[in-house]
């Protein structure tokens, strides 16, 4: 489809690679200030911060109801009429606003539907992506963006599910990775592999060296190793939410990934289960919008053009070799990723993505005058 071969999905997927590899061997020090993090990443976690705050103005409300509490709907539009003044203090009085204002607010939820999905997970991507590239934040940001802002948000949205009781977009019911996410499994994971690239294995408790180890409740409920690892704390979310049943019966799927001999392969199957169930899912994508940064597809605009003084470049490059890369540091003023190696990433998928009788809900983020695909 021209989606699946738009320099849009494929800076996504390439930006989610970075991510990845910039999560290697790293840990999440959330409640440790982090004097060596830029101004931008500071910034960013403190709008995350004050989005937080806007819960608490907006208490759940009485209903009979157990899911989608409507007070959500007054949560969201504080949100809306917040967006623009939150992100000009990232940006400043920055041009690139009108586009990243819709990304932010797409990233929590829908007000109408009152959920959450992994379409709203893509939207934060985005507004990542395009801080990225309007220059409020640099490459060199990458492993902050990985683990300190990634996990702030889960915390954000964790937040907003506990209190008003979203719905789960588009969901695939028990065979899901959980209900809501994608991202904090797929990004943790990249943060474990180091037991197998030899990088940062100083940080890996060593009760973390094996994929099944996620399986046991008191490795997996430990505050000190949960709060440290994206994956791990997905996990034990899912076992605090659903402590009723065995988990292996409410996640079959995570299950089934444990039991996968290393990291790096449970990388590889949930990198693929990124590009194909969510960037390749019509039902997930078809409300995203584009812009002159992420223009849509069959456009002139070129993502990957650096002519526009105000947009830069994210460069990265691609090993051939057989052997993981580690992350490097550079004293250059653009510093060049170093994506896993091509063995480790599966092909793009060739089909067009098309909605499937199970896909019965579709997710959403906010329409805006941009385009989407549907109105193309």
């Amino acid at each position: 489809s021209s989606w699946l071969a738009s320099n849009t999905h494929k800076e996504l997927l390439r930006f989610v690679r970075i991510l990845s590899e910039c999560a290697i061997g790293k840990t999440i020090e959330l409640d440790t200030p982090n004097t060596s993090s830029s101004k931008g990443i500071m910034n960013l976690i403190a709008l995350l911060d004050k989005i937080q705050v806007f819960v608490a103005e907006c208490p759940p409300a009485t209903q009979q109801m157990r899911f989608g509490n409507i007070s959500f709907r007054d949560w969201h539009t504080k949100l809306a009429e917040n967006a623009e003044s939150l992100v000009q203090e990232l940006t400043g009085a920055s041009e690139a606003s009108v586009e990243l204002v819709p990304y932010l607010v797409g990233s929590f939820g829908d007000a109408t539907r009152i959920d959450f999905g992994t379409g709203h997970e893509v939207a934060f991507l985005a507004f990542m992506y395009c801080l990225c590239r309007v220059g409020v934040l640099a490459p060199s940001d990458a492993p902050d963006m990985a683990t300190m802002v990634v996990a702030k948000y889960m915390q954000t949205m964790r937040l907003l599910q506990r209190t008003y009781m979203l719905e789960p977009a588009g969901s695939h019911g028990v065979w899901g990775l959980d209900d809501y996410h994608c991202l904090p499994f797929l990004i943790g994971s990249a943060q474990l592999t180091s037991t197998n690239f030899g990088v940062g294995v100083d940080q890996i408790p060593s009760e973390l060296s094996s994929p099944s180890s996620v399986l046991d409740s008191e490795i997996t409920l430990n505050n000190h190793i949960n709060k440290r690892f994206h994956y791990v704390g997905a996990i034990a979310v899912i076992m605090k939410v659903k402590h009723g049943a065995p988990f292996t019966e409410t996640s079959p799927m995570l299950t089934t990934i444990a039991n996968l001999p290393s990291w790096r392969q449970v990388h590889t199957a949930l990198l693929s289960h990124f590009q194909k169930e969510v960037l390749g899912k019509f039902p997930v994508i078809q409300h995203f919008l584009f812009g002159s940064i992420l223009p849509a597809p069959n456009t002139s605009s070129s993502n990957t053009s650096s002519s526009n003084n105000n947009q830069q470049p994210l460069t990265s490059t691609v090993s051939t070799s057989s052997q993981p890369v580690p992350p490097t540091s550079s004293t250059s003023s653009v510093v060049q990723h170093h994506l896993p190696p091509a063995s480790m990433l599966p092909p793009p998928t060739s089909s067009a993505a098309k909605p499937s009788a199970d896909d019965s809900k579709e997710e959403e983020t906010h329409p805006t005058q941009f385009q989407t695909l549907t109105s193309m």
